[in-house]
């Protein structure tokens, strides 16, 4: 066995994938991942090795190698050559870190709590939320673009979750789109957004947009579903159709949002 720290550059990737034969199935969502990060700068050099058997087949590593000859840059890398053929059944089988588990590591309090508002922030930016393409290359967020994100947007995440558990008190619905639909809407306007949660979670002097969506989650019907089992993309488009009646001044008597069937809706955009 040879393990040597290699600069893997975009032609020698090409030259690994070559002997990309009998691996798992390439996933494009990844791979976009791994190149974005790296024509970024995100990509965090970990010493995880790329790994050749003896017969010369790439059996680790076919997503970073892919990710290089997309986005066209160098990045260092670990190769380990002569590995048996059989190695790849014990591979990958442990349970990966998450961007969870990184803002654990420092420290943050309820860290499952801001990875899940950071997470949902990412896909709502990258108009993800309701992706409606090739299920294998939708976007998909690594941890080091969740940090990024977490670390540029980190006073509207604290601010956000704070509201979002005062106004989950009276409404069934996720706090985790709750505190990201605040930050979407202050980016609009700071002054509405906060006259809107106040709204949330208060029972007087209700503007019927407020009523209405404090209603429609609190159903019977509705009512389990928002604890978890409701998509957040469905409680995300409702609560953007009531901010935009209660920005416009509209009364409303029901939120709708048609997502299938022959006249398909697309996801609402806040005003």
């Amino acid at each position: 066995m040879k393990i040597q720290e290699i600069q893997l550059t975009p032609e020698l990737a090409a030259t690994l994938l070559q002997g990309n034969t009998d691996n798992r199935s390439l996933s494009q969502q990844r791979v976009a991942a791994y190149a974005a990060d790296m024509a970024s700068g995100n990509w965090n050099y970990d010493g995880a090795p790329i790994r050749r058997s003896v017969s010369g087949r790439l059996i680790d590593g076919q997503h970073r190698c892919a990710g290089v000859v997309r986005s066209g840059v160098t990045i260092p890398a670990v190769l380990i050559d002569g590995l048996a053929d059989d190695v790849q059944l014990t591979m990958d089988t442990g349970k990966p870190r998450s961007f969870g588990d990184y803002l654990t590591f420092r420290g943050v309090i309820d860290p499952t709590a801001r990875a899940a508002i950071t997470g949902l922030l990412w896909k709502y930016e990258q108009a993800a939320v309701d992706y409606r393409g090739d299920w294998m290359k939708r976007p998909v967020a690594t941890p080091p673009l969740l940090a990024e994100l977490y670390e540029r947007r980190h006073a509207e995440i604290e601010l956000a979750l704070a509201l979002a558990r005062r106004a989950g008190r009276f409404i069934h619905c996720s706090r985790t789109v709750l505190a990201v639909g605040y930050i979407v809407f202050s980016d609009l306007s700071a002054d509405d957004a906060d006259h809107f949660y106040q709204q949330l979670a208060e029972e007087t002097e209700r503007a019927s947009a407020v009523v209405v969506f404090t209603r429609t989650m609190n159903t019977r019907e509705t009512a389990h579903q928002a604890r978890g089992l409701m998509e957040q993309s469905w409680q995300l488009a409702y609560l953007i159709k009531a901010w935009n009646a209660f920005r416009e001044g509209r009364e409303i008597s029901i939120l709708r949002w048609t997502r299938g069937g022959k006249t398909p809706e697309p996801f609402p955009e806040p005003k």
